[in-house]
């Protein structure tokens, strides 16, 4: 049995629960050789476009940032290579949590200098056991939190009257885009970070855990490639008439960075 905390509640997950958990994330196959420590954690996800960030892209990261743990594992590896691949996630999900906590804030000092409550609240939500199998996946999933509660207070205050619709949808729009820059940049570093295990795997026959590692990668870009495009068909209308924001450059420059990097490497 596994204890986790929600709030200031201790709560036990059954080893039933752990194992469907790594399942739903890592496939059945991966789970016979697991033998690395893991966190869980018993969330509640309710805006949608949160629902869909878990939904889409929390597998994806999990299983390309794990990727990184069997690296270093590997004398021959590059550290060099991984080391700034850890300090660009950590770097990038802690601007996202600075820019979405600002925001949160910003709509909870107009609410109350309105006198107005955050009352509004949702009618379902999705609860989830998350395994947490890196640091970079727990930062991200609290960025999801932390998401997922700027939505309801923009939520209450457009309902109450202190901010419009538009206000709402523009906060709403520049928060779900800066969690979106980071899934992108992740599965462009992860590419780049599995050339060298290529050239590892060549030189290490047989190496099991190794391969596995990669497939999982493999399966897991293609995945969010594949996810990527439901989400851009199922939001066109939007995301297509809107541009990026001011304070969204500095994250969206990482992506485009990386692209222009591994374009230069691919040629």
């Amino acid at each position: 049995m596994a204890q986790i905390a929600t709030g200031n509640t201790s709560i036990t997950i059954s080893s039933e629960d752990q194992r469907e958990a790594f399942i739903e994330v890592f496939g059945r196959d991966y789970l016979k050789g697991f033998q690395d420590p893991i966190i869980f954690q018993n969330l509640s996800f309710f805006s949608p476009s949160v629902k869909s960030e878990y939904k889409h892209n929390f597998k994806v990261l999990s299983r390309c940032l794990f990727a990184e743990y069997v690296y270093r594992r590997r004398p021959q590896y590059n550290h060099a290579l991984l080391d700034k691949f850890s300090a660009l996630c950590a770097t990038k999900l802690a601007d996202i949590q600075k820019l979405l906590s600002m925001k949160t804030q910003q709509l909870e000092q107009t609410c109350s200098g309105n006198g107005v409550p955050i009352d509004a609240s949702y009618l379902s939500c999705v609860n989830k056991t998350v395994p947490i199998i890196h640091a970079s996946a727990r930062q991200y999933i609290q960025c999801l939190v932390l998401l997922d509660r700027l939505f309801l207070v923009s939520g209450s205050a457009a309902l109450n009257g202190v901010i419009s619709a538009e206000q709402r949808k523009d906060v709403e729009l520049k928060s779900k885009k800066a969690v979106r820059a980071f899934a992108g940049m992740i599965r462009i570093e992860a590419i780049h970070i599995r050339k060298e295990g290529q050239r590892l795997l060549k030189d290490a026959e047989g190496d099991i855990e190794l391969g596995e590692a990669m497939q999982l990668q493999d399966q897991a870009i293609a995945e969010a490639d594949a996810a990527e495009s439901q989400q851009a068909a199922s939001e066109q209308g939007v995301m297509l008439s809107e541009s990026p924001q001011s304070d969204l450059e500095g994250i969206m420059a990482v992506s485009l960075a990386a692209n222009a990097h591994a374009a230069k490497s691919a040629a």
